[in-house]
């Protein structure tokens, strides 16, 4: 910047660089221009070594950081948008209509689907008989078994824990197909204290798991882990 009349300063010139060391205030002028690709400004410096591009443009990957950059600003409009939606829609005001809408969840992949078992997860706690949901809950965690539905499916597990009684569909679930959260729910119990169930130890509910060929590998080292974890406790 240039020193104007009346004491101010006007684009243009060497920058003032104010540096601080301990007590000592020292400024030195920093001159900079601009890079003759993308217009950045950059220090002359970094103009000299690279033939008056900044570092980006020099090796050449200018471009992809604009396609990142506009990569997540998309994603970042879509999720606001979703979010906006979310808000907008109604609840659904029976339990018979939530448990179509999550026996109809064919895929975490597709964001119309998502958005629903958004929604009917939380019209769960405003309905009467929330419990009669359970089952259809934990069908999705078993339908897929190792996804988190890009965060949904922690969602299905705080409505769960929120259902009394909830913890006997949930050992009926890890017979029928074990997988991550349904697994983790078993641990998340154990944790408070409890280790029996509706007369089924959860313990010997993770062993049975562990032994079974009719449980998929991860599941069975899901499994396993939280019970060499329970039991060395």
């Amino acid at each position: 910047m240039q020193q104007t009349a009346s004491g101010g300063y006007a684009p243009g010139g060497p920058q003032l660089n104010v540096m601080y060391v301990g007590r000592i205030c020292s400024v030195t002028n920093v001159s900079r221009t601009s890079c003759r690709e993308c217009g950045a400004s950059i220090l002359l410096t970094t103009a000299d070594k690279n033939g008056g591009r900044c570092v980006p443009c020099a090796r050449g990957t200018r471009e992809q950081s604009e396609r990142t950059k506009q990569y997540f600003a998309e994603q970042d409009a879509r999720h606001r948008a979703s979010l906006d939606r979310l808000a907008r829609a109604p609840r659904l005001s029976s339990v018979d209509r939530i448990c179509e809408v999550l026996d109809g969840i064919t895929s975490v992949e597709d964001e119309a689907q998502l958005e629903a078992l958004q929604i009917a997860i939380e019209s769960v706690s405003g309905v009467q008989q929330p419990a009669r949901a359970a089952r259809a809950m934990l069908g999705v965690l078993e339908r897929f078994p190792w996804s988190d539905g890009y965060g949904v499916f922690w969602s299905i597990l705080h409505s769960l824990e929120s259902i009394p009684g909830y913890e006997s569909a949930l050992i009926d679930s890890i017979r029928r197909r074990a997988g991550e959260f349904n697994l983790l729910m078993v641990n998340r119990i154990i944790n408070t204290g409890t280790t029996d169930v509706c007369g089924t130890s959860l313990l010997a509910l993770l062993r049975e798991v562990v032994d079974s060929q009719e449980h998929d590998a991860d599941a069975r080292e899901a499994a396993a882990g939280y019970l060499a974890r329970q039991e060395g406790a």
